[in-house]
């Protein structure tokens, strides 16, 4: 008897932890054609958060293990991604097929901002929706961009998804994937900081950080000046301080005197 209640304890015990995983679903409102997501494949947050730079093409410290994810051409990079986030707001209305995520790790996004560090690229957030001056100020001329939108509705309409992704799509050609992230969890994270200090950084300084192949490139562009500066130098000085005799063409015409051929 007390052996069975022991194993009714524990079955309870492991139940009840199971059922606190929390879970969470991601919507993918529009993609290029050359990206194919599979909806039955379940995905982990902290793959989601790789999938984000890996997609963009910016290198991952961990691999990510998710077949969902179908690419045609190796080479290709979206411009833009826009990454819509949701915590218990009613999305009732919206009938797509979803993405069950795993939510193994914080919903926080700000290592956006430090990817997209000293690169051609930019990582903008924003606190609910974007107003017409902020969507009229969208800029995709950036080789990689991210937009992440928390919107704080108590209630979110599929129209107004709709027409952000088409807003975004519009001002990036066409060359935009969109996310819609429902969480059950709170992913409120220093997005007002971020935003004010991307804003601040802007502003102060425009010019593009050099990149990590800036050492090779300035060698490279150095000692092969160098060399070619010296061969000139050492041609032109052998040439100044060569005879060339009494009796051969370049002293015939260097001479000032009119030599006749005997």
């Amino acid at each position: 008897m007390l052996n069975k209640f022991f194993i009714v304890t524990i079955f309870v015990a492991l139940s009840s932890f199971i059922s606190t995983e929390s879970t969470g679903k991601l919507f993918v409102i529009d993609s290029p054609k050359s990206l194919t997501f599979d909806t039955k494949e379940p995905l982990k947050l902290s793959d989601f958060k790789n999938l984000l730079l890996a997609t963009s093409g910016f290198p991952v410290d961990n691999e990510v293990k998710w077949n969902g994810l179908k690419k045609e051409k190796s080479t290709y990079f979206p411009r833009a991604t826009l990454l819509i986030l949701l915590s218990n707001n009613q999305t009732d209305d919206l009938k797509k097929e979803f993405i069950t995520i795993q939510e193994d790790t914080d919903g926080h996004f700000d290592f956006l901002q430090s990817s997209t560090h000293n690169s051609d690229s930019s990582a903008k957030f924003y606190n609910g929706a974007p107003s017409d001056d902020d969507l009229k100020q969208i800029d995709c001329s950036h080789l990689s961009s991210f937009h992440v939108i928390e919107l704080t509705e108590p209630s979110v309409s599929e129209n107004l998804l709709r027409k952000l992704s088409k807003v975004f799509s519009d001002k990036c050609s066409g060359d935009l994937v969109s996310y819609l992230l429902h969480t059950s969890t709170p992913i409120r994270a220093r997005r007002q900081t971020i935003s004010g200090n991307v804003l601040e950084r802007s502003i102060v300084n425009e010019a593009v950080f050099y990149s990590d192949q800036y050492p090779a490139m300035f060698n490279l562009i150095f000692w092969t000046s160098l060399i070619l500066g010296l061969a000139v130098f050492g041609i032109s000085y052998s040439m100044w301080n060569m005879d060339p005799g009494l009796n051969t063409v370049i002293y015939r015409m260097t001479s000032q005197r009119i030599k006749k051929d005997q």
